[in-house]
């Protein structure tokens, strides 16, 4: 249905207000212009809020804005600068102690905001008091003097291949609005790619930074698990499984973002000095994988394995060396081992009549906790599990495939795979379809860092991207890796102007 209405994507940035250069610039350069005093906070957050107010009619991807508070603090950010001593060892270490001083940010709506309603997708949780407390997350952003600009919508709990709920209503893909802009961090992504947000924090259970960059173009970063503190997630994570599979991670136009992000985010400076962020690689292992044969996954469509050719082709020349296709026996059990990672966080199948009683419920009370997919995924579950011995060869398989896959890697090794197997679906198509998240799911089980890049556009002129894993706190290298593909393939591609190309 919707492939026959007229394409639309978002509107072009307005020249008539002078904002459009401070628009396109990276969240790195604006803190080093703030503090130079080349730009101002003021001038940057009210940009934003003004592409805000221009783009989210059509795109439908904010949940609460803080506009009005968001100037009081840029103005507060300014006045400090425009009086502060120049020599002074406070301003001087602003760099280092406030790096993102006077930036605007953005953050999905299942992350506690202060004096908010977080809803989380979730209308039972509209009824809720304000938050007393930020999400830790949220903290060290503003301890880092990063302004909040708005929370950013998702589905009931993140449990949906769209981003659609009963209270928001549905995000559309600024690249076509008649388009899925991925699932669940999908309000950050299409905001981040219309120029509305500069920066934004997302979160990761099976993919849900990854498959909204990818879908909308832009990076999208899963760190290794324990890096970035969970504290503040709605609901709680609390089991020991879900806190191995759960990350929380930024999503930027720019790859030279993500280092400055996840400094930000990662407090301990011995963790910071393990993920050798900022390090120059050369002898670097390439590996990838361009199809499974996994459940629920639908074929690789061909477009999606010339990307991953292409990437893989571009890394080759520029690091001077042979890419390896990866063979790993287990690899294909990918969903299955995926599945048991949260089979303590699934709702068990007790009867059939409890199903159909969890499916009644679902479709005619506002306060289920349950979507079709956390249905699917009990229904799977008891397929797969059917006893203890089930789970324990899950868990077998798990650790043999970690271990395979980091020995294959190395230190100073990446795969190259896709995010999605087939290119950006129109609305409601993804409820006819396999899940397709088996590739983004791989990280999550085996508790690896995973990086979203954007690589071009499609046939139809839509964002595609490739996924590169590295072993454990391999961010350094990961993101290195993204810069490296950003040179190549011109990263983020602006949705109102298909004649951009990466070439």
């Amino acid at each position: 249905m919707y492939s026959w209405i007229k394409k639309e994507n978002v509107q072009p940035l307005s020249h008539s207000d002078g904002s459009s250069r401070i628009l396109l610039i990276s969240a790195t350069k604006a803190a080093e212009e703030i503090r130079q005093g080349k730009i101002s906070s003021f001038e940057l957050v009210s940009a934003y809020i003004s592409r805000i107010n221009d783009v989210n009619p059509a795109i439908n991807a904010i949940v609460h804005g803080n506009f009005e508070k968001a100037l009081e603090e840029a103005q507060e950010v300014d006045n400090f600068l425009n009086t502060a001593d120049k020599s002074s060892d406070e301003y001087l270490s602003l760099a280092r102690k406030k790096p993102l001083l006077g930036i605007p940010f953005t953050v999905k709506d299942n992350l506690k905001v202060k004096g908010f309603v977080n809803f989380a997708g979730h209308e039972k949780y509209a009824k809720s008091a304000p938050n007393e407390e930020d999400a830790e997350v949220v903290k060290r952003f503003r301890n880092a003097g990063a302004i909040l600009l708005a929370t950013t919508n998702m589905p009931k709990f993140g449990n949906s291949g769209e981003t659609k709920n009963g209270i928001v209503g549905r995000t559309n893909n600024p690249h076509d609005l008649r388009k899925n802009p991925g699932s669940s961090s999908g309000g950050e992504a299409a905001l981040i790619t219309s120029a509305a947000s500069l920066i934004g924090i997302g979160n990761d259970f099976g993919g849900s930074i990854r498959l909204p960059a990818c879908m909308c173009g832009i990076f999208g970063l899963k760190p290794t698990p324990g890096i970035v503190p969970l504290y503040g997630i709605i609901p709680n994570v609390e089991t020991a499984s879900m806190k191995q599979i759960a990350t929380i991670g930024p999503m930027s136009r720019y790859a030279e973002d993500l280092e400055l992000l996840l400094n930000v985010l990662v407090e301990s400076n011995i963790m910071k000095d393990n993920l050798k962020l900022g390090s120059r690689y050369s002898n670097i292992s390439l590996h990838y994988i361009d199809e499974l044969d996994t459940l629920l996954c639908e074929p690789v469509q061909s477009e999606v394995k010339n990307g991953i050719k292409q990437a893989t082709q571009y890394l080759e020349r520029r690091y001077n060396t042979t890419a390896q296709r990866a063979e790993l026996s287990l690899i294909d059990d990918v969903f299955e081992i995926y599945q048991e990672s949260q089979i303590e966080n699934i709702t068990k199948v007790d009867s059939l009549t409890g199903i159909i009683r969890r499916t009644f419920n679902l479709l005619t009370s506002a306060d289920s906790d349950d979507t079709t997919v956390s249905l699917e995924y009990s229904l799977l579950s008891a397929f797969l599990f059917g006893n203890q011995a089930d789970i324990d060869a899950a868990r077998n398989k798990r650790d043999k495939l970690r271990s395979q896959l980091i020995d294959l890697m190395g230190p100073s090794g990446i795969m190259i795979m896709p995010v999605i197997p087939a290119t950006v679906p129109f609305h409601f198509q993804r409820e006819f379809t396999n899940f397709n998240v088996a590739y983004t799911c791989l990280a999550n089980a085996l508790g690896l860092p995973s990086l979203s890049c954007p690589i071009g556009r499609d046939s139809n002129n839509m964002p595609m991207g490739v996924q590169i894993i590295g072993a454990p706190y391999a961010e350094g290298l990961i993101i290195e890796i993204g810069k490296e593909l950003e040179r190549g393939f011109r990263g983020w591609l602006r949705p109102w102007d298909e004649k951009e190309t990466e070439h």
